[in-house]
Order: C-alpha cells, then structure tokens, then sequence
C-alpha cells in the first residue's frame, strides 16, 4: 500500500522535469521531494487512497531529498530519502535534521525511514565504519545517520545485497522490529538498483478504511516463494504431466478450486526457492538496548584514540 522510490529523476529544470500525470499510478496519491536545480535524484512516495496522510512535508537542497508523511490511524511517519555518492556532509545533515523536525512534531510516532543511502562502507550490525581511503564527508554522514538511529531507537534492517551483490546501498530503518514482518530483495530491469520489499505488520492500517475484519488465514503459501529465481520448465512440466482427470470427478467447487490451489503451490514450492528469513522473524536484541551498545562502542573507540 506503500511505495517509496529514489533516484527517479523527480528534476525541476525544464529538460528532466516529469509531471504528476507521466508517474501517476492508479488508486495512489505521490508525494514529491524534486530536485530543484539539478537533473535526476529526488525522492517520493505512493500511498493508496484508501489511508490519510494527516501530515506530509518535503526537503530538498539540489543534494539531498527527502519526502515525509505521517499517518495518524497508525501514529506512524514514513521517509523516503535520497543522498547521493559525494554528497556534502552539511547537506545530509540538513536533511536529517528537516526530518527529526517532522518526527518530532508527534507523540512518541513508530517510525519507518526508506532510501538509498549510498553508504556502502558502513556494517549496519555492528554500527562500525570501514574509513579506509574514504572522504571526510563519507565518513561524517555515515556518523550523522548512525547518530540519528540511536536518537529515535532505529534498527537498520535490509541484511541482502542491493546493487550488483555487492552493497547494501537501500536501506529500511524502524524503531519497531517487530512491524517488518517480511524483507525480500529481487531483482529487477527498470533499475540498476534491486527492489526491496517489506510486509508490515499494521493490521490498524490493513483495516483503515475497510469495513471488514482480518482475514487470519490470508498467508498465501506462495509468499515464502522467490519466484525471481523459480524454475518455471519445471514448474509447467509437471502441471502438464499432471493427471486431472481425477480432480474433477465428483467435486464441488470450493473443494476442487482448494485441490487445485494445493497441486499448484505444491509444484512451485518444489522448483522454487524461498525467501531467506528475515530480520523480524527471529529473536533480536531490543532496538534501545541495540544503539545503547552501538553507542557505546563507538565511545569507546574514541576514548582509546585519546
């Protein structure tokens, strides 16, 4: 119901300016952090009609961008941020600083922060910066962000490669582990970027809106599936090869649509790959408890260069 997007070429100059009408998508509303002066970069974000934002804002300063809204049904702000390679550090820390003002204008709000970050070179488990031969700038935004998570508890949680398998350049950041039920990493051939999923555990924002209570049984068994990776031969060869005849002797509807969703999920489960688990589905330390420790090792890294 949610997605963020960065780098997309959201120029103001004349020659790279899209329109609201050329990157609209049905049934969703866009809020834009555009590039005022320079091409390509920028940030946004789509949210389904169906969920009010109560609060929105934006940033951006030709470097940096970032766009910001806040749903109230949920107490949640979402960002969506985009810092490029090189960037200037005061820059980055502006932009940091417009959206702690956003976040601080709510009631103790979860929080979700999305984007490229472009900040290869930091271990996000351990809160450790690798400084060799990086500049100055790199290495104090890096500082700047790891700051900013243990100021509002964030726990940075995309643990895959994002870009030629070789960075985690695209980053989810929560104060609320336990919301991500689900992170997933695919490929994909409209970006050099790969495409980071999340499935959040809101079921307030599941309902907003809908006149209807959860469905407790809707897991589909083809989540758990990679299906970017599927073998797809051998998917369609066994569904030829399989004898239908007998499904469809003496069944009523419902029980023949439950067997052939059931001979279907069966096939895929045996020639696709799952997903790797994802960070919220195992035990973790608190988030709190988590920047205490990286705040303190970092502080004591300091004290040992004195």
């Amino acid at each position: 119901a949610v997605v963020s997007t960065q780098s997309g070429h959201y120029g103001r100059d004349l020659k790279s300016y899209h329109f609201d009408a050329e990157v609209a998508v049905k049934d969703y509303a866009v809020i834009r952090a555009d590039r005022t002066t320079r091409i390509k970069g920028g940030a946004a974000i789509y949210i389904h009609h169906k969920f009010t934002v109560s609060q929105q804002s934006q940033f951006s300063d030709s470097y940096c961008e970032a766009a910001m809204i806040f749903l109230q049904g949920v107490n949640l702000v979402i960002a969506a941020i985009y810092r490029p390679p090189r960037c200037p550090e005061d820059s980055f820390s502006r932009c940091l600083g417009e959206l702690n003002k956003f976040i601080m204008k709510f009631d103790a709000p979860e929080i979700l922060v999305t984007g490229d970050f472009n900040l290869p070179f930091v271990n996000w488990n351990t809160g450790s910066i690798n400084k060799v031969q990086r500049l100055t700038s790199e290495v104090k935004s890096a500082e700047n962000l790891l700051n900013f998570s243990d100021d509002h508890f964030l726990v940075q949680s995309v643990e895959e490669t994002t870009r030629d398998e070789k960075n985690i350049l695209d980053l989810i950041f929560t104060n609320n582990h336990e919301a991500i039920h689900r992170i997933t990493v695919e490929k994909t051939n409209a970006s050099d970027h790969d495409l980071v999923c999340a499935s959040l555990n809101y079921t307030k924002l599941q309902q907003q809106d809908l006149n209807q209570k959860p469905n407790a049984s809707s897991d589909s068994p083809f989540d758990d599936l990679k299906f970017a990776k599927a073998d797809w031969d051998a998917i369609r060869e066994e569904l030829n090869n399989t004898d239908w005849d007998p499904y469809f002797q003496s069944k009523d509807p419902t029980e023949l649509s439950e067997m052939l969703d059931s001979k279907v999920s069966e096939a895929c489960a045996k020639h696709t790959p799952c997903h790797s688990a994802s960070k919220g589905s195992t035990p973790r330390i608190p988030p709190k408890r988590r920047a205490l420790l990286r705040k303190k090792k970092r502080l004591s890294s300091r004290i040992n260069c004195l």
